[in-house]
C-alpha cells in the first residue's frame, strides 16, 4: 500500500480555447493547511428549470455514471490502490484525462473485481461516463494537467519522475495523436509543479522547484517552448518579503505566521499575452506586500513575453499570501479571470476563501463572493460558475447560514452554482475573525446542491478538488465516495436537464410533509405545514387532497424553497357540513413529475358554533390565501365583536359595529367593519415585524377629516410608537408612512373619498414603495425600502393612531370614518400581476 503526506494545495488553471467546444481546465493538488471552521436570508435564483426564465439554468444533480478510481474497498488515508484522489481534469474533444494519485480504476457500477491499472492517470469517454483504453502509467502524482490550445498535446505537471517508463522530471507532453510520450519535451525540474498551463508557444509551469531546466535563477515559476527549452527572457520572481509576514491573527491572538514563496496556479490569456501567477508568495517582481496599491500579494498578472508587471487590480480586494492563505485556483472563460481561495481563519496572512471575478484587461474586479469555508476550484460555464469547496456559510450573498453538523445535509457544501452576472451587494458577516466584504458586488447562489460524500485518501475530510465542464457536462473529481448517496469514487458527471435523467426530486415525505389542521369557525379548516426542499429545483408544487381523491386537489401552489429557506404553507379548504370528518393529504411535485406525498390526517367538523352558509369563502379570498398571507381578516362573520384571522390566530378586536362589506355585490349577506371616527380594534397580540411587506385591504368613505386605516403600533393604544401606516388625508388622497433611517411618506394624487369600495395594497422591498388602488400602481418611491422593525414584534392597530408629525397626518387620533373589509399582511411584497389579480377576483369594483 503506498501512503502520501498531505499535499500542497490544489490549483486549478483552465483556458477556453477559442473556436473549440472543449473547455481546457488545467488545475492540481490539495492542502498543507489545516482547515478552520470558523442575517435574513433571500432565496437562490435558479435552478433546472428555474421559473423566470430571465435567471440562469444549471445542469441537473443528477450523478451520471462515470469512471471510477480505486478498488472501491475500505481504505484509509493514503491508500491510493482501494481509493485515492484526482488533482485535475482536461476536456479534449469527447474524452476527459484524468490525473492525481491512484493506483487502480474501473468502469462505471463496477466492483472491486474488476478494477485495472491506471496509475495516476486515466481517460474516460464525457459522453458515456465510461473509462477508455488509455494506460500511460505516471510514477508518481500528477498534480496539474493542460492542453495545448490546438489539442494535439497534452502537458503533466506534479511529483513523478516517470512517465511509461520513460525519465521525465516532474513535467512531460503527451501526443494525443499517437497516444506516446513527446520526445524532444523534457524539461528538468528539481522539485514538485502545482501547476502547468499552456499557450501556442510556451508551457508555463509553477510550484516548488528551486531549479528549472537546470538553469540558474529559475525557481518557483517557468517558462519552456515547444521543444523543452526554457525560455530566459521570462523569469517573474515570487518571493517573501519578510516586511510582509504578519505576525498574529485577527481577533488579537498573538502566533507566528511563516511566508512562502510556492506558486499554486497560473492561467494565460485567451490571446497569450498575459499570464496571471497565484500562490503563498507575498511580493512578485520586487512588489511592496506592505502597498495594497501594488499587486504581487499572492498574486498579480505579467507579460507573457518578458515578466512585465501588469495591473492586476483585484489584489486590493483579495489578500491572500503566506503559508496560511493562498489563491490556489485560476481559471478563464476568455473574458474573466475566476480566482479561489484558501485560507486558515483568523490569520493575518490572508482574508480570503471565497470566488472573485476579474477582467483580463487590468484585472479589476466584477464580483466577488465571500462565503466561508475553502474553495479549490470554479469553473465558468454557460451563464452559472460552479465550484468545488467546503463552504459552511454564505448568508453574505443571501446564501445559507452557518449550518450544524446535525443537519440534514451536513456542515460543509463540497458543490456549489452562482450565476455568471453580478447580482447583488455583499452584506456584512456577523463574525469577527472574518473580513468584512460588505458593499462589494456579488453573484447570487443558484438551487444546485449535489450531495457528495468525503473521502478518507488525503486525510483532510474533503470531497471534491476539481470542477471543470464541456458541452453539457459539468464534471467534479476528487476524493469523494459517493454522490447522492450512490457509490460513486473520484470522478463524476452532472448534465443539462435537456439530457439528464431529472429523478433528484422532493427530498422530504411521510411525517416531514404532514399539516397541522385548525378550525376556522368549525365548517373551515386552516392547513399548514414547514415546505419541502429539492437538491436541484427551487420551485415546488404543492397539492392538498381531501378523502382521498388525488384527482382534483383542494388547494395547490408553487412555493420557493431550499434546504435552509422552508417557509410555512397555509391552505384552507371549506364549507365542510358540521359533524362530518375529512382527511387530507399533501402531494410535492418538482417541475419534472417527481413526487412525494405525506401522511394522512383527519379533522371532524363540529356539530355546533360552525359558520353560517352565508360567511362561505369567496373567490377573493381564495386569492388572498392562495398567496401566504401571514394574516388575513375577511370581516365574514355576521355579528360579535371578533374579527377572525384566516391565516393564523392573532384575531382582532373589539369590532363595535358591521354592515354589508365588499364583497355584497356577489354575497348580499357579506360583512365588513364599520368604523362611525370615534371607534377602533387592534390585534389581540403583537406578531414578528418583516422588513419587507404588503398591506391589503378594501375600504368605502366619505370621509372629509381623513384618518388612520391600519398601523403597525408596540401597544395595543394609540399613541405608543408606530410605524407602516396607512391613512387618508381630509382630501381623500392614500397615503403611506414607514421609517426607513428617517420618516418617509408617500401619498396618491387622486382622492377615493367617493362612497364607493375601493381595493388598496402597499408594497415595500428592494424595488421601494408602490400604493395601488383598484389594481393599478398609482404612485412609487424608491427610496423607501423598509419600515421600522418596532422592537421584533407590533400590534395592528385598525381605523385609528396618532400619526403626529408625519405628512399630512390626520388629527388628534387619527379616527377614520368609513368600512374596511378583507385585511390582509404579507411579510413579503406581492407583485404587481399578483395585486390586479386579487381586485379582479374582488367582487366590489368602483
Amino acid at each position: 500500500m503506498n501512503t502520501v503526506s498531505a499535499p500542497a494545495r490544489a490549483v486549478r488553471t483552465p483556458r477556453r480555447r477559442p473556436q473549440r467546444r472543449a473547455l481546457i481546465a488545467i488545475v492540481a493538488a490539495a492542502a498543507t493547511l489545516a482547515v478552520s471552521n470558523v442575517v435574513p436570508l433571500s432565496p437562490a435564483l435558479a435552478d433546472t428549470r428555474p421559473a423566470d426564465t430571465a435567471v440562469p439554468q444549471t445542469v441537473s444533480s443528477d450523478g451520471l455514471p462515470t469512471a471510477q478510481i480505486g478498488t472501491g474497498l475500505a481504505h484509509e488515508k493514503g491508500d491510493n490502490i482501494n481509493g485515492g484522489v484526482v488533482w485535475d481534469q482536461v476536456v479534449v474533444g469527447d474524452v476527459v484525462y484524468v490525473g492525481g494519485d491512484f493506483q487502480r480504476a474501473r468502469q462505471p457500477g463496477d466492483g472491486a473485481d474488476k478494477a485495472v491499472e491506471r496509475k495516476n492517470f486515466l481517460a474516460y469517454d464525457l459522453k458515456t461516463g465510461a473509462l477508455l483504453d488509455v494506460n500511460i502509467p505516471f510514477n508518481a502524482r500528477v498534480r496539474s494537467l493542460a492542453a495545448s490550445p490546438d489539442g494535439k498535446r497534452l502537458y503533466a505537471a506534479g511529483s513523478f519522475t516517470t512517465v511509461a517508463g520513460l525519465t521525465r522530471y516532474r513535467i512531460a507532453a503527451i501526443d494525443l495523436t499517437t497516444g506516446s510520450v513527446v520526445s524532444d519535451f523534457k524539461p528538468y525540474l528539481n522539485s514538485s509543479a502545482y501547476t502547468v498551463a499552456a499557450s501556442a508557444t510556451r508551457v508555463y509551469v509553477g510550484g516548488a522547484f528551486a531549479s528549472a531546466g537546470k538553469a540558474e535563477g529559475f525557481d518557483r515559476v517557468a517558462s519552456f517552448t515547444l521543444d523543452g527549452q526554457v525560455d530566459r527572457a521570462w523569469n517573474p520572481k515570487p518571493r517573501v518579503d519578510p516586511k510582509g509576514v504578519p505576525n498574529g491573527m485577527y481577533g488579537g491572538t498573538k502566533k507566528k505566521i511563516t511566508g512562502s514563496d510556492l506558486v499554486q496556479a497560473i492561467v494565460v490569456s485567451p490571446d497569450g499575452s498575459k499570464v496571471v501567477i497565484s500562490g503563498n508568495f507575498n511580493s512578485l517582481n520586487g512588489s511592496n506586500p506592505l502597498d495594497t496599491n501594488q499587486s504581487g500579494y499572492g498574486m498579480g498578472m505579467v507579460r507573457a513575453d518578458n515578466a512585465q508587471m501588469l495591473p492586476w487590480k483585484v489584489n486590493k480586494v483579495v489578500r491572500n499570501a503566506t503559508s496560511n492563505s493562498a489563491v490556489t485556483s485560476l481559471s478563464t472563460d476568455g473574458e474573466f479571470v475566476y480566482g479561489t481561495g484558501i485560507w486558515t481563519t483568523v490569520h493575518k496572512g490572508g482574508n480570503f476563501e471565497g470566488t472573485f471575478k476579474a477582467s483580463w484587461d487590468d484585472g479589476r474586479l466584477d464580483w466577488v463572493e465571500d462565503c466561508h469555508g475553502d474553495t479549490y476550484s470554479a469553473f465558468s460555464h454557460r451563464d452559472v460558475v460552479y465550484k468545488a469547496s467546503h463552504a459552511h456559510a454564505c448568508d453574505t450573498l443571501g446564501g445559507f447560514p452557518e449550518r450544524s453538523n446535525t443537519a440534514s445535509h451536513g456542515k460543509w457544501y463540497r458543490a456549489l452554482a452562482l450565476t455568471k452576472e453580478r447580482t447583488r451587494t455583499l452584506t456584512a458577516t456577523p463574525r469577527t475573525t472574518y473580513v468584512n466584504f460588505a458593499g462589494n458586488p456579488a453573484p447570487s447562489l443558484l438551487d444546485w446542491y449535489p450531495d457528495l460524500r468525503v473521502g478518507t485518501y488525503t486525510g483532510m475530510t474533503q470531497a471534491a478538488w476539481d470542477v471543470t465542464a464541456s458541452g453539457d457536462y459539468v464534471l467534479m473529481a476528487g476524493e469523494f465516495v459517493a454522490v447522492n448517496g450512490v457509490s460513486q469514487a473520484g470522478l463524476v458527471r452532472f448534465a443539462s436537464p435537456d439530457i439528464a435523467p431529472n429523478k433528484q426530486g422532493p427530498v422530504l415525505s411521510g411525517a416531514d410533509v404532514t399539516p397541522t389542521v385548525t378550525g376556522i369557525q368549525g365548517t373551515y379548516v386552516r392547513l399548514e405545514w414547514r415546505a419541502n426542499y429539492d437538491f436541484d429545483n427551487g420551485s415546488l408544487q404543492y397539492d392538498v387532497f381531501r378523502d382521498g381523491n388525488t384527482t382534483t386537489p383542494v388547494f395547490t401552489k408553487t412555493v420557493r424553497s431550499n434546504f435552509y429557506m422552508r417557509p410555512v404553507i397555509k391552505a384552507t379548504d371549506g364549507y365542510l357540513a358540521p359533524g362530518t370528518t375529512h382527511t387530507y393529504r399533501i402531494r410535492t411535485s418538482d417541475p419534472f413529475g417527481n413526487q412525494t406525498w405525506g401522511e394522512t390526517v383527519s379533522y371532524t367538523a363540529p356539530k355546533t358554533g360552525a359558520l353560517a352558509s352565508d360567511g362561505q369563502r369567496s373567490t377573493y379570498d381564495s386569492a388572498v390565501l392562495a398567496d401566504q398571507p401571514s394574516a388575513y381578516w375577511p370581516m365574514s362573520e355576521s355579528s360579535g365583536a371578533l374579527a377572525v384571522n384566516w391565516a393564523g390566530t392573532n384575531h382582532v378586536n373589539s369590532l363595535s359595529a358591521r354592515v354589508p362589506g365588499a364583497e355584497v355585490a356577489r354575497n348580499p349577506k357579506a360583512r365588513a367593519y364599520s368604523l362611525s371616527g370615534t371607534t377602533w380594534a387592534a390585534t389581540a397580540a403583537a406578531e414578528p415585524t418583516s422588513a419587507t411587506f404588503t398591506t391589503e385591504l378594501w375600504f368605502k368613505t366619505t370621509t372629509k377629516t381623513g384618518g388612520t386605516l391600519v398601523a403597525q403600533t408596540t401597544k395595543r393604544d394609540l399613541t405608543s410608537a408606530f410605524d407602516r401606516a396607512v391613512y387618508m388625508d381630509t382630501a381623500g388622497r392614500i397615503l403611506f408612512t414607514a421609517t426607513d433611517g428617517t420618516a418617509k411618506a408617500i401619498s396618491t394624487k387622486g382622492a377615493f373619498n367617493d362612497g364607493r369600495w375601493h381595493h388598496l395594497a402597499v408594497t415595500i422591498g428592494a424595488s421601494g414603495t408602490t400604493i395601488y388602488v383598484d389594481g393599478t400602481a398609482r404612485v412609487s418611491r424608491a427610496d423607501l425600502r423598509t419600515g421600522a422593525m418596532l422592537g421584533g414584534r407590533a400590534f395592528w392597530a385598525v381605523g385609528a393612531h396618532n400619526l403626529a408629525g408625519r405628512h399630512l397626518a390626520p388629527a388628534a387620533n387619527g379616527h377614520f370614518a368609513g368600512s374596511l373589509d378583507n385585511i390582509a399582511s404579507y411579510n413579503r411584497p406581492l407583485t404587481a400581476a399578483e395585486v390586479s389579480a386579487h381586485y379582479t377576483a374582488g367582487v366590489a369594483k368602483p
